[in-house]
């Protein structure tokens, strides 16, 4: 222990490497110390007396123990370790969630500058620790937003079960939803274009990177889809409030007259010699009655109320006549007409798939009588715009040819290529 001891006086160094041995014998003090330092938490405080006094001064030398400053010799907990047992606990304390993040966003990055710094200057020793600071301080941020959420949803949840009375309910949904808006900001900070093109701009950013999608960029959607959740019941609760608000009003009135007045007796209604105001706020109570049909001494009432119900006239009964079969008119036939550059180039993708030597489009399409006034570039540009929508819709007659084009610069200098011929054969 005196090691330890020795150890964390001497204030901590940059790297914190602290031996596992350290780390260690401090988890053991605690446990040893573990019934004052549950008294100190659940009392609030415990005094220094002579059994306890070692164990005292031991706790606020590791500072696990404050003085109160209230009283004198009387300690309780550090922040720091109230807040972890709170947390594990789930005691919730009013009004303890908070949603300020400029200064951990910023902290990141002046990590991110820095490790440019160090990078570029070539300290690898820095840059390590640089990288080890930001992955410690998203991991930080990722676990507060996550138990921020959590943490307000219970809250919403229970109806703000923590407090009493309803106006101290409404206090707190008022804080809460404006703490939503400011989580809201702090989620759209987080996504910043600028800083995620930071990481992103070179390879030597990769594990900034990497652990910063890890932990706040690949969460953001779900902490969104909290947060709208949340907003909603608070929302919904304010909408309560509105619907509810005057009748509340008025039953507070009607509390705090009875208190004044408490021998308050109410009239009779037969004495009132008319109906009140008040009596109108409200809407009656509606009520269904069915009558027992088995009560012979109803029997008579209800041959009268029969009486008094109007017949109907029957309804005469509508006969609808037989139907008659009607054909289905001739389906019309179309006729699809071929252009004769269609049918030439049809021709000549059939007589290519029959012939095992390179047939010439230019000289088959010239040998067409059909084509003889059209010229020969038109309809070796239709066959181009043939071979190739239907090579790739799959068309049989293209699949199965073996396709050349005979190709010769038009110009040096403009970059075109001219197409003078195809030739097509069948694939081998």
């Amino acid at each position: 222990m005196n090691e330890l001891i020795e150890a964390t006086g001497k204030g901590g160094t940059r790297t914190g490497n602290q031996s596992h041995d350290d780390i260690v014998a401090y988890i053991e003090m605690l446990y040893k110390d573990r019934h004052l330092i549950a008294d100190a938490y659940c009392g609030g405080t415990v005094g220094l007396t002579e059994q306890n006094q070692k164990s005292v001064r031991r706790l606020q030398q590791f500072r696990v123990m404050r003085p109160d400053g209230m009283r004198e010799e009387s300690f309780r907990l550090g922040s720091t370790l109230s807040k972890h047992l709170d947390e594990v606990f789930q005691r919730f304390r009013n009004y303890t969630v908070s949603s300020n993040f400029a200064d951990q966003i910023y902290r990141l990055s002046t990590l991110v500058e820095e490790f440019s710094k160090a990078r570029d200057e070539g300290r690898t020793d820095d840059q390590e620790i640089y990288l080890s600071d930001f992955d410690a301080a998203v991991f930080e941020m990722s676990e507060e937003v996550d138990g921020l959420l959590m943490r307000v949803r219970m809250l919403t949840d229970n109806n703000f079960a923590n407090v009493q009375t309803y106006k101290e309910k409404l206090r707190q949904n008022d804080y809460y939803l404006s703490l939503m808006k400011k989580i809201d900001d702090t989620l759209t900070a987080l996504q910043n274009r600028d800083f995620l093109d930071v990481l992103e701009s070179s390879l030597a950013f990769e594990p900034l990177n990497t652990v910063y999608y890890r932990h706040i960029v690949d969460r953001l959607s779900g902490w969104r889809a909290i947060l709208l959740d949340i907003t909603s019941v608070l929302k919904a609760f304010l909408d309560k409030e509105r619907k509810i608000g005057q009748v509340a009003k008025r039953i507070r009135s009607m509390g705090l007259f009875l208190q004044k007045n408490p021998g308050y007796q109410p009239r009779d209604a037969e004495e009132y010699p008319y109906i009140p105001d008040w009596a109108y706020l409200s809407s009656g109570i509606a009520i269904t009655a069915s009558p027992d049909l088995s009560r012979d001494e109803i029997s008579e009432g209800l041959i009268d109320t029969a009486r008094t119900i109007p017949s109907l006239n029957a309804v005469p009964r509508k006969v609808r006549s037989v139907g008659v079969l009607i054909e289905d008119d001739a389906v019309e036939v179309v006729e699809i007409k071929v252009t004769p550059v269609e049918a030439a180039i049809i021709n000549y993708l059939k007589a290519a798939n029959d012939s095992e030597k390179p047939v010439s489009a230019r000289e088959f399409l010239a040998s067409t009588p059909a084509l003889a006034t059209i010229d020969p570039k038109i309809t070796l540009l239709c066959l181009m715009s043939t071979i190739d929508s239907r090579k790739n819709a799959g068309a049989p007659l293209i699949d199965g040819l073996t396709i050349t084009r005979m190709t010769e610069p038009e110009d040096v200098r403009s970059g075109n290529v001219l197409v003078w011929d195809i030739s097509a054969c069948k694939r081998a």
